[in-house]
């Protein structure tokens, strides 16, 4: 059995798609996922990645070799393989899959030496090169009310060289929003969900980040989140009748939320006959105004009002008591 070693020298196959050296032993690319190779190029749906160029003994069979992982883990599948050329000159295709790559000689050749012209991409000996597929946050800013239940909806993908699109799913994204940083994980669509409808009305800013990791790039987007003051139910009688003779005369008014939760220790007015009476609503969003000047016969209009606060908008209630 042979004994393997590792060396890798990288030239870019501009032809086909950009790939960008980043760093030591680190290649980006776009490219999500491959069919396999096939004669005189890539199969249907595989995407080249770099080609590996390098010089050795003529008739001297080289491998690539692919794995999902690093470490003593590491599965290493070949993937490619080529013999050296009568010139000493061989190449073989790095299939764009996401993960990792390294060239297999001989242990009696502990090195691949540089075709000519190739010097600027050499990665050393016993490295590794990593094949990274670019992503992208697709998210739009939102509009919504305190309290509505709205969320904030991002989709994480990946690109081909070709356009096409991939969600990517079981994937870390992290929101930071209002000053906190929260981690969701994306679904079997490439899809998190994150509430924002419980912050204080105002304006803010999301941004999602992805961080990268052994076969993604990292990305990030910002969104805008608009969330406006909810509208309150307020209920009240439109007509009471009182009789005249009723020394304090009860109103009674109920205060809840956009979702029909009882609104408690909220200040309420009555406007009626030039006199305004004031009321608290009490655990179930009720409120009694206790009337007292009303003491002669008649029609009367009369205003029920919340002010509104920093979170539930004005409401008003137009009724009219009666007495007799």
């Amino acid at each position: 059995m042979k004994n393997w070693t590792k060396a890798i020298v990288v030239t870019l196959a501009t032809a086909i798609l950009k790939t960008m050296v980043a760093g030591a032993g680190e290649v980006r690319f776009s490219g999500i996922d491959v069919t396999g190779p096939s004669a005189g190029g890539a199969a249907k749906g595989a995407l080249p990645g770099v080609v590996v160029h390098g010089m050795g003994t003529a008739g001297e069979r080289c491998e690539l070799q692919w794995s999902a992982e690093l470490g003593e883990s590491a599965d290493w599948q070949p993937v490619g393989n080529a013999t050296v050329r009568e010139d000493g000159t061989f190449a073989v295709d790095a299939f764009g899959k996401p993960g990792f790559y390294r060239m297999a000689v001989p242990a009696r050749r502990r090195s691949v030496v540089p075709r000519s012209g190739t010097n600027n991409n050499i990665i050393p000996t016993n490295s590794v090169i990593i094949l990274k597929c670019d992503t992208s946050i697709e998210a739009s800013n939102i509009t919504t009310r305190y309290n509505s239940g709205k969320k904030l909806t991002a989709t994480l993908c990946g690109s081909d060289a070709f356009g096409n699109v991939t969600p990517l799913s079981n994937k870390t994204v992290n929101v930071a929003f209002n000053g906190v940083t929260h981690t969701r994980t994306t679904d079997k669509n490439g899809e998190i969900q994150f509430s924002v409808s419980k912050v204080k009305p105002g304006t803010y800013e999301a941004t999602l980040s992805f961080q990268g990791d052994a076969t993604s790039a990292a990305s990030s987007k910002s969104v805008r989140v608009k969330v406006q003051k909810a509208s309150p139910t307020l209920s009240a009688k439109k007509k009471k009748t009182y009789k005249v003779k009723t020394k304090t005369k009860k109103y009674v008014a109920i205060l809840k939320t956009n979702k029909g939760k009882a609104l408690a220790s909220k200040k309420l007015t009555l406007k009626v006959n030039g006199k305004t009476y004031k009321a608290k609503t009490n655990s179930k969003g009720k409120a009694i105004f206790k009337i007292k000047h009303l003491k002669k016969k008649g029609s009367f209009k009369a205003v029920v009002t919340f002010k509104g606060n920093a979170y539930f908008s004005k409401a008003t209630k137009k009724v009219r008591l009666v007495v007799k």
